[in-house]
């Protein structure tokens, strides 16, 4: 879809708006995303006050997060399977996703009680948290809304409705029994997997006291190595300025859309400007 085939309404009385063509528009959304401008600089790069820059960035925010809702990316199995790198394939012939938490910094606010459920054990910092899933070669599959940074992985995988979508990708034959999520160790959901009747990969546990053999260790750096996929995807996500700047807290009320669209763009990394 070409931008000017976009219906966006905008605040009333937004006149110097109607004078950009749609393209710049969405040139000036993507530049406040990719590199977090503020919106007195965007106004006066575009010509228009920065009330009309704040009003045109809101709707096309829900423009997209309303577009990119609607797509379906979760591909069948076989197509994933088809597309797996060879190395994944011989290890790991049938886990279809790898999961992975991350974090974003945020203001302290001045609320204690929510200062506590934003605090991060992990990051000694007020965060908010979110689950992403991708495919062995690394393109988003599943992105959770954002949550406090004080959820544990487990809670985050329960609340975050991972385990709902597997159960509907079971339901229509995208997914099968016995196909396995690859994770870090940290999410031990095993048993909820169960359940669903898939399988976990993840690496093997040890006591403090006890040395790994060297089958678990080579089983802990084959999983290391593979993980790599997601931890890029998470890097991509976070080269998007406006959420890897630590977040304020008047942007509370939009961060999860804006969290969302970040993900999503992603897939045309190689279409929009950097």
């Amino acid at each position: 879809m070409h931008p000017s085939d976009f219906s966006i309404e905008y605040e009333k009385g937004r006149k110097d708006i109607s004078k950009i063509e749609p393209i710049d528009c969405l040139f000036l959304v993507l530049c406040r995303i990719r590199h977090n401008f503020c919106l007195q600089d965007l106004a006066y790069r575009f010509c228009i006050s920065a009330r009309s820059v704040s009003a045109l960035f809101s709707a096309w925010l829900d423009h997209f997060y309303y577009k990119f809702g609607q797509l379906s990316i979760w591909p069948h199995r076989d197509i994933i399977i088809g597309k797996m790198p060879a190395a994944f394939r011989k290890d790991f012939p049938n886990s279809i996703v790898i999961i992975d938490a991350t974090e974003l910094r945020t203001q302290t606010p001045c609320a204690l009680a929510l200062q506590s459920k934003l605090y991060s054990n992990y990051k000694s910092s007020n965060t908010l948290k979110a689950l992403v899933g991708c495919d062995p070669n690394g393109t988003v599959l599943f992105v959770s809304k954002l949550f406090t940074g004080s959820i544990s992985d487990n809670e985050l995988v329960r609340q975050s409705g991972f385990l709902n979508v597997l159960q509907d990708l079971l339901a229509i034959g995208f997914i099968q029994e016995n196909d396995a999520i690859l994770s870090d160790k940290g999410f031990t959901i095993s048993d909820d997997l169960k359940t669903l009747n898939l399988q976990l990969n993840i690496p093997p546990f040890t006591s403090s006291t006890e040395q790994m053999s060297k089958a678990e260790v080579v089983k802990t750096q084959t999983i290391a190595k593979h993980r790599i996929h997601i931890e890029r995807l998470i890097a991509k996500i976070k080269k998007y300025k406006i959420i890897s700047n630590r977040i304020p807290t008047y942007m509370f009320g939009s961060i999860d859309k804006l969290w969302t669209v970040c993900c999503f763009l992603t897939m045309f990394d190689y279409v929009f400007v950097k």
